[in-house]
């Protein structure tokens, strides 16, 4: 059953005061803090837990990946950027904004061609283009597979993980500077999780260039976190979490995520119709399905939806637009997403 309440945060939970005084250490190192910014509830209290270690906000950095690309959303949920934002905006924290041209779509379409170019915003509100370094004609024309393999789980690999990376490498800002890299990979969710080092060298590391130095360590800070303790810190600080929460998922990834379960895809399939109709024709196409051993069609339980759905939360979730406060009102309860704790919403 979810936990209806949960207790006020505390530090001290999570680490020990000699703990807390080491990563107060560590983090002494560093100019600059860069977090990949989901929009979810990890990457949530990785902002909140800098703050509460006395980072100063105009250290912090927001990256979001926008896994659709800048065109018409297709994966994603519509609101994921614009939420992004609001919350970065609220906190006083600077968001940049980056991905590839086209996105989830184009990647997915490739027949025979090259990987689309990076884009990454700059600090004036321009963007910057990274073509591509080398000619690697592929075709990929199938859906991403569910397999700890990133070179068939491309959605994370290309979308994300390769796009962070060249931006990190390819910025001139982060030049001669020590930068920390977090995210919010917590071992409670996977083994494989659980194998992750706690801090470690970074991919676009430079700390012994000749030309220049770019050191650059990635911290996941909130490894040893337990959902409850990510639930309690985003309490503490009254925080309107994405939509997607509040209509029962547990986890705030694409809306159309090829890990979602039966009642989450279904619901999905009803609050978009129209590109739902487009996956499974793609499936068609593809003859390859999402789920290995069913399409999506025949995956899916229309009686399944969640119960917490209603026309409010549709219209929020899938607009490009975001205007709810980010930080709720003195006035206003904080309460536990329906989402929260892995239960989703339930069946109607």
């Amino acid at each position: 059953m979810k936990q209806k309440t949960i207790k006020d945060f505390q530090l001290s939970d999570v680490f020990s005061d000699l703990w807390i005084k080491r990563l107060k250490k560590i983090i002494s190192f560093y100019d600059k803090f860069i977090i990949a910014f989901s929009g979810g509830k990890d990457s949530t209290a990785l902002v909140l837990l800098l703050l509460e270690l006395g980072i100063p906000k105009e250290n912090i950095e927001l990256w979001h990946h926008e896994i659709d690309g800048q065109d018409t959303t297709f994966f994603d949920w519509e609101c994921t950027s614009a939420y992004c934002k609001a919350f970065a905006d609220a906190l006083g924290i600077k968001i940049l904004f980056q991905g590839r041209i086209g996105g989830f779509r184009r990647e997915m379409l490739r027949n025979n061609e090259n990987t689309a170019p990076v884009y990454y915003e700059l600090q004036d509100g321009t963007f910057q283009i990274l073509e591509s370094t080398r000619i690697s004609l592929n075709t990929r024309l199938k859906f991403p597979q569910i397999t700890s393999d990133l070179s068939r789980r491309y959605c994370s690999a290309y979308l994300k993980i390769d796009v962070c990376k060249r931006v990190a490498t390819n910025d001139t800002r982060l030049r001669n500077q020590k930068i920390l890299f977090l995210s919010g990979e917590r071992a409670e969710e996977s083994p494989q999780r659980a194998k992750y080092r706690f801090i470690e060298k970074y991919e676009a590391d430079l700390r012994n260039g000749t030309r220049y130095m770019r050191h650059m360590d990635r911290l996941r800070l909130i490894k040893y976190f337990s959902e409850e303790h990510v639930w309690s810190l985003i309490k503490k600080y009254r925080i309107r979490v994405h939509p997607c929460y509040y209509i029962g998922y547990p986890r705030c990834s694409c809306k159309f995520c090829i890990f979602l379960n039966k009642d989450q895809y279904a619901t999905s399939a009803f609050i978009s119709p129209s590109i739902f109709k487009e996956i499974c024709s793609h499936e068609r196409n593809f003859g390859w399905t999402m789920k290995r051993d069913m399409d999506i069609q025949s995956f899916i339980n229309p009686e399944k939806v969640f119960k917490y759905l209603s026309p409010q939360l549709i219209q929020v979730a899938t607009s490009y637009e975001y205007n709810l406060s980010i930080i709720l009102p003195k006035n206003e309860e904080w309460i536990l997403p329906q989402g929260a704790f892995g239960v989703g919403g339930g069946a109607v």
